[in-house]
Parts: C-alpha cells; structure tokens; sequence
C-alpha cells in the first residue's frame, strides 16, 4: 500500500517537475502579455479589447500552473482598476485556483503525511476540493462533532517554486516596476517567504499567533488549527461557514461593505503597528465574510512577514510626519525607512511628498471613499509619471508591503468603502510598538 501511494505521488511530482520549466516561461510570458497590454495607454486610456483578449489568453494558459506564476496571477486579478472591469472579471477565474489533483493522488498524500488510512483519520473526507490556490488545495472533513478544513499541499511544489523564482527576472515588475531594489534581493526575500509557505507546520504556528492577536474580537477571527491532524504538508483547521468576498461585495448594502472595510483595515494595521507582524497576502479569498453580522475571518497564514520594532517605528515616524505635515522632518524619515539614499542629490523630495500626501489621502480626508479612480490615479503618481522611479530604493522589508498598498487599496475600492481613516490608523501610529516575535513550528505527535 506504501509502495502504491508513494508511486502515485512521486508519479505526480515527476509529471509537474517535468512540465514545469516550460509552464513557467509560458506563465511569466504570458503575465507579461496581459500587464503590458493593459497598461499600455493612448491618450490615457486603455485598450479594452486588447485586454480582454490578453486576459482569456492568460486565464487558458494558465489553467494547469501552479506555484509563484499562478500566484502572480492571481495578484493581477484582484488589483481593481490596473486593467478594464471586464478583463479583470476574466482573471478573477485564476482566484479559484488551477485544476485538482486527481483523488488517488489526494489520498496518498493525507496517508503518507497523517500516517494512517484516510478512513481512520477522518469519519468522512470530500476528495473533491472547495478550494484551490498557487501551492495547495482544500478539502471539507468530519471527525466526530467537528466540521474540519484539510489543505493538501501540491506535491512537488517546493521545486515547482524555485523553477518559477528561476524565472523571475522575466517579470519581476511585478515586485520592483518604479524601484531601484535589485532583481537578486527580491528573489532572495521571495524565496524565504515561499520556503515558509511551503512548511505548514510553520503556517499552523503563524495561525495561531495571528488568532491569539484577534482573540476577544467580536469582528474578526482565524480559524483554530487542529494540531493532531498536522503535518508538513497538511494543515487542517476548523471549518467556518461564511461567503466569498465577490458574492458579499454584490449582495450587501453599502453600509455593510462599509463595515467589512473597516474591520479589514483595522486588523491589518493593528497587527502591523502594533505587533510588527504582517499577512503578506491581501488576496480576496483570504476574507470570509458573514452577511448580516460586521464579523471577518481571515484565511491562510503561509505568507508572514515579521518586522523589527525598530524598523515598525521609523515607518511610524515617516507616517506622522505625512499625517502632521510636517515637511520638514520628511526627508530624513523618508531615509529612515530605506527608500532613498541619503547621499543621493538629484532625489527629488517634493514630488515624493505629493506622492505621499496622495497615498494618505484617506488619512487626510475625513469620511473618503476608496474607488478605482483613486487606485489608478497612484499608478500615475507612483509608475508613469514618477521622475524617481528609477531612485527609489526596495529594500526586502518593502518587498510584501508594496503587495499590500496595492491589494488593500484594490479590495477596499472593490467595497467603495467609507470611513474615518485616519482615526482608526492614528491609533495605531501612536501606539507602542511590540517587538515581532516568530512563533515555533507546530508540534505535532506522530500518532494517528
């Protein structure tokens, strides 16, 4: 039986391995295609159809990857207004993640990781999964009373992954258009993260220390990790029932979308600011939403970012002297953070304080609106029109902050949501900073 379960994972990981140099140059091939066609202005407009058709190009080709590619796509698909609203409802498709594993190939992996028959680990497991991303999918479980979440890591991913990080160069815009960050650092800080993300013992640690900051919230929470049935590459959780952000967003009031922004903005700060950790991973399916309560819970931990208090307090000092106008005490700040070097003469520090005013600009305003128009607006201000964007500095600590000015600006437009947002990030400017602790590796026993 070993032996059987061994051939079939090792069969599947040979076929992937196999395939995957070619799908990652068709991948970075194609994302490219469909960035630079959307991006592509004239007279400052976009070429709809030539996006759309670049779109449904990227989503059939795209079908079948996994790993960094398919991660990267899906990036693009939820960055609202980056592209026409009808070639970003074609990428939405590569939210659902590549085609599954065939179900033999699912059993064997839980048995090999789990060591034990999938019948004695679970009373019943759905083979077909609810979810798929970029490195694994989900499957809905029973054991007893419990209604359990197992995601089943691709197998082979890990080398599928650093096939891709050997083809970043090809579109590494992605991470540094606008930047003077070197293509090697960036591969280098996307390795770590994607090594993490590959071990879900460390994701399981990563969960529970991110519950732990939300316990006692009435408006947000994580899923409980469920250790005994944990491995390397398994990682099961507790069910919770709710909807997709897509399915929220078109049937909720504008009030509620209200609601879910605010407590999406709140947490993501409040675990920044004050706890110097970080979800790199602002993705649309990472929120589950509960119509007619303001709750969120919040999904997958693979990717975490954990900051020196130090560094979390200059980027505060940055902030304020935004916030307070404080023109002054900007440039030195804007040093403090790594963006520019001090010695650099030819920086041009008052456009990069407009910049930054418009970056703040929900800050600034009281009761602002996230929409597209806003977005796209910060592409011209930051990409086309940015005469340091070959002197602006990256340094790696950026790298999934940058990921994150994109994806939350993009979901909250999504949501046209509307708030005080100053208020509630003064808050978090203005608090102590913790010292960002790593939490261990799960622990788990290796019987059944």
């Amino acid at each position: 039986m070993k032996d059987k379960m061994k051939k079939l994972t090792t069969g599947w990981a040979s076929r992937t391995f196999q395939t995957g140099r070619m799908a990652a140059s068709l991948g970075g091939a194609a994302m490219k295609k469909v960035v630079n066609t959307a991006l592509e202005r004239d007279g400052g407009t976009m070429d709809e159809s030539a996006a759309l058709a670049a779109a449904e190009q990227l989503v059939a080709r795209m079908d079948n990857l996994k790993g960094l590619t398919m991660k990267m796509g899906q990036m693009v698909s939820y960055l609202d207004g980056s592209m026409p609203e009808n070639a970003q409802r074609v990428l939405r498709k590569l939210q659902r993640g590549s085609k599954p594993l065939d179900e033999e190939v699912v059993r064997a992996c839980v048995e090999r990781e789990l060591g034990g028959s999938l019948g004695s680990l679970f009373d019943t497991f759905d083979l077909d999964p609810f979810a798929a991303a970029s490195i694994g999918q989900v499957h809905r479980a029973t054991r007893g009373d419990e209604v359990l979440a197992v995601k089943v890591q691709y197998p082979d991913i890990a080398r599928t992954l650093e096939i891709d990080l050997g083809n970043l160069k090809r579109f590494a815009v992605f991470g540094t258009v606008g930047t003077a960050m070197s293509s090697n650092e960036m591969v280098e800080e996307l390795r770590a993260r994607m090594a993490e993300e590959c071990d879900y013992l460390q994701e399981a640690g990563f969960q529970g220390a991110f519950a732990a900051l939300l316990d006692g919230r009435d408006d947000a929470g994580v899923p409980a990790v469920v250790a005994d049935r944990c491995a390397e590459k398994i990682l099961t959780t507790q069910f919770v029932e709710g909807v997709g952000f897509y399915e929220f967003a078109e049937g909720a009031s504008q009030a509620e979308r209200d609601a879910v922004g605010r407590i999406i903005f709140d947490v993501t700060f409040h675990t920044i600011f004050r706890h110097s950790m970080f979800n790199g991973d602002p993705h649309p399916g990472n929120y589950l939403l509960h119509p007619g309560e303001e709750r969120v819970t919040f999904l997958d931990y693979g990717c975490v970012k954990v900051f020196d208090a130090d560094f979390v307090t200059r980027w505060k000092r940055l902030a304020l002297s935004v916030m307070d106008g404080r023109r002054r005490d900007f440039p030195d700040a804007l040093v403090g953070v790594g963006f520019v070097d001090a010695g650099d003469r030819k920086f041009d520090y008052d456009y990069q304080w407009r910049v930054m005013h418009y970056l703040y600009k929900p800050f600034l305003e009281r009761g602002f609106r996230y929409d597209n128009e806003y977005v796209k607006q910060s592409y011209d201000l930051m990409l086309w029109k940015n005469p340091n964007k070959l002197r602006t500095a990256m340094p790696s600590n950026w790298l999934l902050l940058n990921r994150l000015q994109w994806g939350l600006n993009s979901v909250l437009a999504h949501l046209k949501s509307q708030a005080n947002w100053g208020e509630i990030i003064r808050g978090h400017f203005e608090s102590p900073t913790i010292e960002g602790v790593r939490p261990a590796r799960l622990v788990v026993s290796s019987d059944v």
